[in-house]
């Protein structure tokens, strides 16, 4: 009798998680297989289950190529338990699906004109969201790829300090220069272009990726030739690697139609999550060569990483020395990226672990550090917790909720400035010492910036939420202790002061939190990013001027009018 197989993703109330399959006549109904979870149903058949039936949550059910007729019984089950440690609640396996649901089939790279109205089309999701994240417009971005997947991060690592010993670099020199003098030369047609390019792309560029596929305009009617690098798992094609070759730079955006293709690559396949799907997205359009990556978490997030172009200039000697790193890191990112693959899509995970960061540290404190922390949620500004559902204005928020040796702890990513961090590591000790900002327990270098970790207090809420008695002389107190060491905080506003409440044995506590902009008076300056329309900045401050004492002193002043008494005497 022919069949199907229907897959139900269920919980129970002992926080399992179960793949639940139905093997069913082609002819079953929907009503028939919904009676399984019908505490009236066939005692025999509950006590089969060994589960508890008639509060299963039904989170996502996928049947193929079935035809509802008449009712009929399903004359199969098996249950595989998936997630026996796990103790996610209902909420956020609705938010994992929603997230997983989120992007839909899109017009296809043929569809993206040269017009910005045919790019934003592509990018957007009904009009309404972005349907990945991409650098356009502006506010448009997130946080590094880097700091999601350990392959991506390798490649960030070698294009700004290569690793590459000279037998290595000997043996890249000739097919490098070989592969540049093949991009530069003039082609009438595109087809002449991947005859020439493309043997040198696939063999002296990437030998060690064995699997490719060739996609040429016409099935697909895309601009330029689509190149594909891929493992085969369990029957299935996985790309991790794309590059679109175009004989010339007109004709649409190549690096938006190339992260087209490469998100309906993995989205449209069906691929179970089980990792973020970290990718490498390459434009080669002439001469010159786009390199991007990409990671799948709530939606895409495409990062650009380098533009090069292989036109040789005077310098020709550097140029192609630069161009022999430049390969030499793509190739440890696609062997970084394939282990990736083989290893995430044949264990069961978390599912909740997709969404959440893997550093990788640069520095033994780093990653002793790392090694025991582990990521649990991604929180607001105001220590709200959000899952893996992340709106617009939070997808840079750079902090999450961990655990560190069993305790609760509050991490933030932050960007690098020149050879630091971009956080005042002096001024948050200098707080933390006096009980006036968070227990900071390190700021260690990652690729793509800085880890900050701080303790996380149970409770506490901002000043937007109210100003507790006492906060406006904790704040001046906290003020002061900075301005005695010459150091501005600068960023004085309720949402970075933070009101601990009285617990059993500890008094209520105001602490300054977010250290992002704190330096030295009259020599650190404002963000270029800081938000200038808000109407609470004293004059004097903007982006790229120099921070001064007195506009703390203003800010606070404005935050706490009330307390004249401590408006001065200081």
């Amino acid at each position: 009798m022919a069949s199907h197989e229907i897959h139900l993703l269920v919980y129970n109330f002992d926080n399992d998680f179960l793949d639940v399959v139905l093997d069913v006549p082609a002819k079953a109904t929907f009503k028939s297989v919904a009676r399984l979870f019908n505490p009236k149903w066939s005692s025999d058949r509950l006590k089969a289950l060994k589960f508890y039936v008639p509060f299963l949550l039904i989170l996502k059910i996928h049947v193929a190529n079935a035809r509802w007729v008449p009712s009929c019984e399903p004359h199969g089950i098996r249950i595989q338990r998936l997630f026996p440690e796990s103790l996610l609640d209902l909420k956020l396996m609705r938010e994992i699906d929603k997230a997983n649901e989120l992007i839909r089939p899109r017009p296809s790279p043929s569809a993206m004109g040269s017009s910005d109205s045919d790019v934003m089309k592509a990018a957007q999701d009904d009009g309404e969201d972005d349907a990945f994240v991409t650098g356009r417009p502006f506010t448009n971005r997130g946080l590094p790829n880097t700091f999601f997947a350990s392959s991506l991060a390798t490649l960030s690592k070698e294009l700004k300090a290569s690793s590459i010993t000279h037998a290595e670099r000997q043996a890249l020199v000739l097919l490098c220069r070989r592969f540049m003098d093949l991009c530069c030369a003039f082609y009438d047609s595109e087809d002449l272009r991947l005859n020439a390019v493309g043997c040198s792309l696939t063999h002296d560029i990437f030998p060690d990726d064995p699997k490719y596929k060739i996609d040429t305009p016409g099935a697909q009617a895309s601009s330029g030739t689509d190149f594909r690098w891929y493992l085969s798992l369990d029957g299935q094609e996985i790309d991790y690697t794309t590059l679109k070759l175009k004989n010339q730079r007109g004709g649409g955006d190549p690096r938006m139609q190339a992260q087209t293709r490469f998100r309906d690559l993995i989205l449209l396949k069906g691929i179970e999550r089980r990792t973020n799907f970290p990718g490498l997205i390459l434009t080669l359009a002439a001469s010159r060569l786009d390199i991007d990556t990409s990671i799948f978490t709530d939606r895409m997030y495409y990062e650009h990483v380098l533009t090069i172009d292989l036109e040789v200039p005077f310098c020709a000697e550097d140029h192609i020395d630069r161009f022999v790193e430049v390969v030499y890191a793509l190739r440890k990112c696609t062997q970084g990226l394939k282990q990736h693959y083989q290893t995430a899509l044949q264990q069961s995970v978390d599912p909740i672990a997709p969404f959440l960061p893997t550093p990788t540290g640069l520095s033994a404190e780093a990653v002793s550090l790392l090694n025991n922390l582990k990521f649990v949620n991604r929180l607001d500004h105001d220590g709200g917790i959000l899952t893996v559902t992340v709106d617009k204005c939070s997808r840079a928020g750079p902090i999450f909720l961990a655990t560190l040796d069993g305790r609760r702890v509050l991490t933030k990513f932050v960007a690098q400035d020149k050879e630091a961090a971009r956080y005042s590591e002096t001024a948050h000790r200098l707080l933390a010492d006096a009980d006036r900002a968070p227990p900071l327990h390190g700021v260690v270098p990652i690729v793509g910036g800085y880890l900050v970790v701080m303790g996380y207090a149970e409770g506490a809420h901002t000043l937007l939420y109210g100003k507790p008695a006492g906060s406006a002389k904790a704040v001046k107190d906290a003020l002061q202790r900075l301005h005695g060491a010459g150091i501005v905080f600068g960023d004085l506003r309720e949402q970075n002061v933070l009101h601990v409440p009285a617990t059993d044995g500890q008094l209520a506590r105001t602490w300054l939190i977010d250290f992002d902009w704190a330096g030295k008076a009259h020599e650190a300056v404002y963000p270029a990013m800081m938000n200038d329309r808000l109407d609470i900045w004293p004059a004097g401050v903007a982006p790229g001027a120099y921070m001064e004492i007195e506009h703390d002193r203003e800010l606070f002043r404005r935050m706490f009018p009330e307390a004249v008494d401590l408006h001065t005497g200081w």
